[in-house]
């Protein structure tokens, strides 16, 4: 016969829980407070968090959302110890899926997660303005991307976080540079179109013009 009722238990470590049982297992809503006091606050399903809750970490670290097994899954919010904050998808208890992260800085990635990191297409904007449209792998900026601040463009590959590949850069003064790059730097063949109409056509090395190549007025 299943006993259901109210109480508490404590538990060999010290930890302790106020709320549902079933069967002297923790079922239903309740409150687990641990020796760190660290605590749960929600739903339970045979001494496991299951469904939705909060956890309350001593540091001031919060997680409020949905729970399976014992490890944040679905949709939550989690507040960090150092100010981040993110809203979104969760799986076996690392974000995956579509989520945003706020940044104590301002800056704020808005796409796809994958193993608790930046994986797929994604948004990032910063408080000074700079806005990053594009793929992101491992938690950097990877692949086909466009970068904007103010008027000053850039359409074109990435690698690491940085330009890297064959790409477009345009200044706010409407000098342009079209061609290959390295580190976040021009890189290889390309053209520089300058603001007077005159151009440069050829090698370019560590961002400046470097090796064979063309001027024309």
């Amino acid at each position: 016969m299943t006993r259901e009722y109210k109480g508490a238990i404590i538990y060999k470590d010290g930890s302790a829980f106020m709320g549902h049982l079933r069967d002297g297992l923790p079922n239903g809503r309740g409150r687990k407070i641990f020796p760190s006091l660290d605590y749960y606050d929600g739903d339970f399903a045979d001494d496991k968090f299951q469904g939705s809750g909060k956890y309350v970490k001593s540091t001031g670290e919060t997680y409020e959302g949905g729970w399976k097994e014992g490890q944040q899954e679905g949709i939550g919010k989690l507040k960090y110890e150092n100010g981040d904050e993110y809203t979104g998808e969760w799986k076996a208890g690392v974000r995956n899926g579509a989520g945003k992260l706020i940044r104590p800085n301002g800056t704020v990635y808005d796409g796809e997660w994958r193993d608790d990191k930046q994986e797929g297409k994604g948004t990032e904007t910063t408080s000074d303005g700079e806005t990053y449209v594009g793929t992101f792998a491992a938690g950097s900026r990877k692949g086909q991307g466009i970068w904007t601040k103010g008027k000053a463009r850039y359409e074109g590959e990435y690698e690491n976080g940085v330009q890297q590949g064959v790409g477009t850069y345009t200044w706010a003064n409407g000098k342009k540079y079209q061609g290959e790059w390295h580190g976040g730097k021009e890189e290889g063949k390309g053209t520089m179109t300058y603001s007077d109409g005159s151009k440069y056509e050829g090698e370019f090395h560590n961002g400046l013009r470097h090796g064979k190549g063309k001027i024309s007025m």
